[in-house]
């Protein structure tokens, strides 16, 4: 278009008015049918009437804004229809063995909303997060009744909950458990009523139906989209850009999680731990600090982490190494940084998940102020890929928890709800009588 304007421009004044518009049609039709083939009529739709409207399309920013002149909103009416995405980021929490916690990427006023947190409802959810493991051997069809008997007697049954649950809102009064699914709100970790610099209120933006939400029965609240669903974690005093969100659970989690860790070292007596690979990515990958290098050739088969690698590697750039006993291993470059005048793409591409296999480390090379490099040995679970992959930055390398080895797993971990605030919680989602009440409890 700007080439177009820039034609016109020139000659338009020349050839007449008439002839500028022949000429800009024959451009439309001809040129494009040409160039464009298949996607003409896409590209042709695009186009002003006539020559004189390519500036003004130049002007608003392109042909999107130009022909949907709406989907650009001004900074005063997001502020009052929309939910500002990333206030928050995870880091370690500051609070002990609490894990990871959401902390203020920005400073934020009292009363401003920290993050959106649309509910998903889940009817019956004590019942629906409660499992059973059963532990023994494995009954056979051709038992006696009496054989059968003993083999149950012989079975051990442990009882707990999904690790969702830890996750979840609830209500003493309701059946329903409510899954609050915000950007880094499942981060945001306990500060009791002293250290809680936030708290939880309904939505009040005009697109979200909040009030229709609270009238609909318990039984309908599944099909209530999280839209509807809306609540908001709000400041309860200014924050600080860096600082760590806390918001109280409620009386009941506190004295349950008083009760957990009391009884904590009796619960794990027979369990071993080691270092989680959250704690070792910080060693390793710690904001403010020099980069730690990764061990070579240890092996992790026994431990509770395990390495994994972001690995794209060119595979038209072969080397072969020659081994101790003759063979010998192909090496493959890992795609390199680009340089100041080439595209990131291909790097920003090798750090995808999808890129992201078990490896073990070979060999290291630099520092930590140019950088450290790796040769890795990939692998897939327990299958070794026979190659390597040189060059590998530090910051590909990240260490991951084995699956069911993190203390969260762990039978005697902790598992309770979040408490719904109760000054907030709607009576017709109330479907618990106190018999009821009491027998939840």
């Amino acid at each position: 278009m700007e080439k177009m304007v820039g034609f016109f421009n020139k000659h338009a004044d020349n050839i007449g008015e008439k002839a500028a518009n022949e000429v800009f049609e024959f451009m439309k039709k001809d040129v494009l049918d040409l160039t464009a083939e298949k996607r003409s009529p896409a590209a042709r739709s695009l186009l002003p009437e006539n020559y004189k409207g390519l500036q003004e399309i130049i002007d608003k920013g392109g042909s999107a804004l130009y022909n949907n002149p709406e989907v650009m909103k001004d900074v005063d009416w997001l502020k009052s229809n929309a939910y500002c995405q990333d206030n928050l980021i995870a880091g370690v929490s500051t609070i002990e063995h609490a894990g990871r916690g959401a902390f203020a990427s920005r400073a934020m006023k009292k009363g401003e909303v920290i993050s959106p947190m649309p509910l998903v409802a889940l009817n019956r959810g004590e019942d629906a997060l409660h499992m059973k493991e059963i532990v023994g051997e494995e009954e056979d069809d051709d038992d006696s009744e009496d054989e059968e008997t003993d083999a149950d007697e012989t079975k051990e049954t442990t009882e707990t909950k999904q690790l969702l649950y830890n996750y979840m809102l609830s209500h003493p009064k309701s059946s329903v458990l409510f899954f609050p699914a915000g950007p880094m709100s499942n981060y945001v970790n306990h500060g009791g009523k002293k250290k809680s610099n936030a708290k939880l209120v309904w939505g009040t933006k005009k697109w979200s139906n909040v009030k229709g939400a609270q009238e609909t029965s318990v039984d309908e609240l599944s099909y209530v989209g999280p839209i509807d669903m809306m609540l908001e974690l709000i400041a309860t005093r200014p924050i600080k850009k860096g600082e760590e969100v806390l918001l109280d659970y409620g009386d009941d989690w506190a004295a349950e999680w008083k009760n957990h860790v009391d009884k904590w070292k009796e619960n794990i007596k027979d369990s071993k731990f080691t270092k989680s690979a959250m704690i070792l990515n910080e060693f390793h990958h710690g904001v403010g600090k020099s980069p730690e290098p990764f061990p070579i050739d240890v092996n992790e088969e026994e431990g509770q982490v395990t390495l994994q690698c972001h690995l794209l590697y060119d595979e038209d750039k072969i080397e072969r190494r020659r081994n101790q006993d003759g063979s010998r291993t192909k090496v493959y470059p890992w795609i390199p940084a680009p340089t100041s005048n080439e595209s990131r793409l291909k790097t920003d591409i090798a750090y995808r998940g999808v890129n992201r296999v078990g490896c073990k480390v070979i060999e290291r090379s630099g520092d930590a102020e140019s950088g450290y490099r790796y040769v890795v040995e990939p692998h897939i679970e327990t299958e070794v890929l026979n190659v390597l992959v040189k060059n590998v930055p530090h910051e590909a390398i990240r260490y991951i928890d084995k699956p069911y080895t993190n203390p969260q797993h762990e039978i005697s971990a902790f598992r309770h709800t979040i408490e719904f605030p109760d000054s907030i919680f709607p009576k017709q989602w109330r479907d618990l009588d106190e018999e009821e009440v009491k027998d939840e409890l």
